[in-house]
């Protein structure tokens, strides 16, 4: 007697569909010595077409010192951006994902660098991802009459990107931003919640609790590092006593499917 499997048509994939996957980023994932990978990716025999995906690296976060707070928003994550494209074997192009950012001191924290791909023949930019915008503390503390020039803006222009071609991504996902739980009393609860980035590191994370002795731990800390790939820096807040150092944001990712 025949079973179900035996009466099952044989279906043989075809070499068309196959999809291989190679993804190029700095090992360093969780540090801020994070320098970034650049590489020439050579396209394989056989391959007719390839998408990207790239992550550019997350924005850092804003030191503090005197009674400095938290913003309603703080460093945001690297802009994600996606194309498919048809390609021809043989020819190449120049990859290059994002370092990761530093520690900072200053109120207001660096932006985040940007991820990208240029054709190899003529060096035109064919996709881009920029880097996530940086958030500032701001000294509104007022109980703890704090002095000095603080800055509360916040860059939301940070490393912006188009393809030289003209053309846009197919998929484009803009800088994401966390929020603050801050209070403007030091014994009152204070913290940061920063988002991951899109597609592979969503979760949401906690920065460390502001007005305790962990505040002196904040910033180049690793169990505080930010959330690769792209993931924001948390900023750092101060209650009168020394200053205190923002985090990094996470280093950039280029992933390229193709076949």
């Amino acid at each position: 007697m025949s079973s179900l499997r035996d009466l099952l048509p044989i279906v043989i994939p075809s070499a068309n569909y196959k999809q291989i996957q190679l993804a190029i980023y700095h090992n360093s994932i969780s540090s801020v010595q994070n320098g970034g990978c650049c590489c020439c990716w050579v396209v394989p025999i056989g391959t007719t077409w390839a998408s990207f995906e790239l992550w550019g690296a997350g924005g850092d976060g804003g030191g503090a010192c005197c009674c400095s707070g938290l913003g309603c928003c703080g460093p945001g994550t690297g802009h994600y951006a996606k194309i498919s494209l048809t390609v021809t074997a043989g020819c190449y192009f120049c990859t290059c994902a994002a370092g990761s950012g530093c520690c900072a001191q200053s109120h207001c924290g660096t932006c985040g660098f940007p991820s990208w791909v240029n054709c190899g023949s003529n060096g035109q930019q064919v996709i881009c991802a920029g880097g996530g915008y940086t958030g500032c503390v701001g000294c509104w503390h007022g109980y703890w009459g704090c002095t000095g020039i603080c800055n509360g803006a916040q860059n939301f222009g940070c490393n912006l990107c188009a393809p030289a071609s003209g053309r846009l991504p197919d998929v484009g996902i803009a800088s994401i931003g966390g929020t603050a739980k801050d209070s403007n009393y030091c014994f009152s609860s204070q913290w940061f919640a920063a988002t991951g980035a899109p597609k592979y590191g969503m979760s949401t994370r906690t920065g460390l609790e502001r007005c305790t002795n962990n505040n002196t731990r904040q910033g180049c800390d690793a169990m505080n590092g930010s959330k690769w790939p792209a993931g924001m820096g948390t900023p750092s807040s101060a209650c009168g006593g020394g200053c205190c150092w923002g985090s990094w944001g996470a280093g950039g990712l280029v992933l390229i499917t193709y076949g």
